[in-house]
């Protein structure tokens, strides 16, 4: 049924359809709520209520659906929290909630479904804390998107078990820290997005390693140092550096300052910092030494 101008709410009635495999209400004008009976339609794989009004939390019966493949919400105007009975969705391949008003932190329960294989999509929404670690478990996802939220802290280093990624499009959060270099493992990768917002550091060489990395955006944050040449810096229009004023080198089409050398002349003025005090001190030294050795010389003639 989707794509016309169906109206209304989802009529609790709906448990009814206790055979029902598959319910597609994409793009309607429905409104109201997720009905809780939803859950007692125990054989559904395929659930689509994309593009509607509906409103209020996302019931946990839906973690009755045990034998769902596929949850599209997105576009609505849910609000709430991700309920952790999601989890019990061991059968979950692709599970996405753009654009709605979800808030709160993720549920540790939502990276146990190791089936979560298409597409995990919560962007566009008003979530929060950090991305727990066991992001680690989704071994076979091939898209994660988790942008414009209000996510913090750093980014996990167990990100680097999701070796079938490729996409990864993180911006517009506020995630802070370096780029982990164990991204490295990440060879699947085709687009990887971090812009907009509050990483820093240095450019991870091995970026410049990825095979099928086609597009890298790492604007709006506080990188600084050298911009690799290799791979997807390549090629000036698969990259975005925007909004680091720190950066040089890269290409010349970047119009990047040129990269200072100062490693030597920093080992020599350091090296020279330690060596002139010891030197000035043993000088000391020695002056103190040949004073007194002469007073003594002169005491011992007089004796």
């Amino acid at each position: 049924m989707e794509g016309n101008q169906i109206s209304g709410t989802i009529p609790p009635e709906i448990r009814n359809l206790f055979n029902l495999n598959g319910l597609g209400l994409e793009y309607n004008q429905l409104t109201g709520t997720i009905p809780p009976a939803i859950g007692e339609l125990r054989n559904l794989q395929y659930l689509g209520l994309v593009g509607n009004n509906i409103r209020g939390i996302i019931p946990d019966p839906i973690g009755n659906l045990t034998l769902l493949n596929v949850l599209q919400l997105g576009f609505n105007k849910l609000q709430g929290s991700i309920p952790s009975y999601l989890g019990k969705c061991q059968n979950l391949m692709q599970l996405s909630a753009p654009n709605n008003k979800l808030n709160g932190t993720l549920p540790p329960q939502i990276f146990g479904i190791t089936t979560l294989s298409k597409l995990l999509d919560l962007s566009e929404n008003h979530l929060s804390g950090s991305i727990p670690l066991e992001v680690g478990n989704l071994k076979s996802l091939v898209q994660l998107d988790i942008s414009r939220n209000n996510f913090s802290n750093e980014i996990p280093v167990t990100l680097s078990a999701c070796t079938t990624l490729e996409y990864l499009l993180m911006q517009g959060n506020s995630f802070n820290g370096s780029i982990p270099q164990s991204l490295n493992a990440l060879k699947s990768i085709k687009e990887l997005d971090l812009s907009c917002n509050n990483l820093s550091g240095q450019i991870p060489i091995h970026l410049g390693n990825l095979p099928f990395l086609e597009y890298l955006n790492l604007s709006y944050n506080h990188f600084e140092g050298k911009v690799p040449k290799k791979g997807v810096f390549s090629n000036e229009t698969r990259i975005s550096l925007t909004g680091n004023e720190q950066f040089c080198g890269g290409l010349g089409e970047l119009h990047l300052p040129a990269c200072h050398s100062v490693g030597p002349r920093k080992e020599t003025i350091t090296l020279l910092k330690v060596v002139i005090p010891v030197i000035g001190l043993v000088l000391i030294l020695l002056m103190c030494f040949i004073v007194v050795y002469t007073r003594r010389t002169k005491l011992a003639h007089k004796l």
